[in-house]
C-alpha cells in the first residue's frame, strides 16, 4: 500500500492509488448507496411443480404375462398346479420369467 504522509489525509491516498483500485472503490460505494436508496425486494418463492404423474400400464406387467404364458403351458402338459417333481408350477414360472421373458 501507498506511504501517506502525515497531513495529506484521504485526498493524498486517493491520488497514490492504481486506477484498478479507484475503480472498485467507487462500484463498491455505489453498491452501497443504492441498496441503501433502494433495498433489494424480496423474491416471492419459486412456484412447486406439481408432483410428476407416472403412467401406469393398463394391462399385466411383462413378468405378469410371462407367468400366465407359462401357467397355461403347465396346463397343457397336465402339470398345474404341481410339476411331476412336486415344485409349484407357479414359483418354476416366476423364476423362470426372471430370468427370460421369453421363457414360455
Amino acid at each position: 500500500m501507498a506511504e501517506v504522509k502525515t497531513g495529506q489525509g484521504l485526498a493524498g491516498l486517493w491520488r497514490k492509488l492504481p486506477t484498478w483500485a479507484k475503480v472498485v472503490a467507487v462500484l463498491a460505494l455505489f453498491t452501497v448507496i443504492s441498496r441503501a436508496i433502494n433495498p433489494p425486494a424480496e423474491r416471492p418463492a419459486p412456484p412447486v411443480a406439481p408432483p410428476a404423474t407416472v403412467a401406469v400400464p393398463a394391462g399385466p406387467s411383462p413378468v405378469e404375462a410371462c407367468v400366465e404364458r407359462g401357467m397355461a403351458y403347465f396346463s397343457s402338459l397336465g402339470s398345474y398346479p404341481k410339476l411331476s417333481d412336486g415344485r409349484d408350477a407357479i414359483e418354476v414360472a416366476r423364476e423362470r420369467c426372471s430370468r427370460d421373458l421369453k421363457a414360455f
